[in-house]
């Protein structure tokens, strides 16, 4: 009987201990994937439970098993942020179905994303805020929540500063709805920001219409004002050096109309290769 070469055993153990390695590497790369719980079943009854007993949804049995394996899918506080988003525009007058179908979207999110939906409808649609009808609230809400990708406590923040902004008769003093449709729209420009939109815009404002800047009247400086706030963070602060600079004597010494034409197209220069 042939006995094995000596020399294949070391070449075995090593072979041996290569594979162990990896198992334990392997092991360990799928220790360090992180698996959050999903308590499907508790938002399942919990919604399903919800569902029955509200007697505004006035949903069939079956459409209300329907909706509640739906919010299930978004696990853990699913129940609770379909609950807020449906009870609030149920009471406000959607139907039971209309009320359903927008809860189920924001069932799958995040509670911010709930907060600021809640704060912007509730504005939108009051009487003593902007007095909007149901559906021009509801649009105006989604998208500053649901259809906003950026910072949601942020854009929440924006949006009330501007709206206190406009609608102050010491400041712009717009129609409510105007009033309404400038404080979303430029809020939405703050997507892109690291940081909030208001603060610079109502300063950048300021600027333009005071005898320290180029004393613009309120709509050229409410229409300058957002072109500069859609160019990005550093656009205000850009306008007002590049129009200081240029109406000094010591520096361009231009005059206004010419000043303002500079420091715009200085103010909107972005930079090409920024992420």
């Amino acid at each position: 009987m042939k006995r094995a070469p000596i020399l294949a055993l070391p070449i075995l153990f090593a072979i041996l201990l290569s594979t162990s390695f990896s198992m334990v590497a392997y092991g360990a790369t799928e220790k360090a994937v992180e698996f959050r719980p999903c308590p499907a079943s508790r938002e399942y009854i919990t919604a399903l439970e919800f569902l029955r007993d509200n007697k505004d949804l006035k949903l069939p049995e079956t459409e209300a098993r329907k909706v509640a394996d739906a919010i299930a899918k978004g696990c853990a506080g699913a129940a609770e942020r379909f609950i807020r988003v449906s009870g609030l525009l149920t009471r406000a007058g959607f139907s039971g179905h209309e009320a359903a179908e927008n809860g189920k979207r924001f069932a799958v999110g995040t509670a911010a994303e709930v907060d600021t939906f809640v704060s912007v409808f509730k504005r939108a649609f009051a009487e003593e805020y902007l007095d909007l009808d149901l559906e021009a609230s509801l649009h105006m809400a989604l998208a500053l929540s649901k259809e906003f990708a950026g910072d949601q406590p942020q854009v929440r923040n924006d949006f009330e500063r501007l709206l206190a902004f406009c609608s102050e008769d010491r400041k712009l003093g717009l129609p409510k709805p105007q009033c309404g449709a400038f404080a979303s729209r430029l809020a939405a420009k703050g997507e892109p920001w690291n940081g909030g939109v208001a603060l610079p815009f109502i300063r950048g404002y300021e600027y333009l219409t005071s005898t320290h800047g180029p004393s613009l009247i309120t709509g050229d400086a409410l229409k300058l004002g957002e072109a500069l706030l859609a160019a990005g963070p550093g656009a205000f602060e850009n306008f007002t050096q590049a129009y200081g600079y240029a109406v000094a004597e010591h520096g361009l010494a231009l005059g206004r109309e010419n000043a303002i034409k500079f420091a715009r197209e200085l103010a909107l220069t972005t930079d090409k290769h920024a992420p």
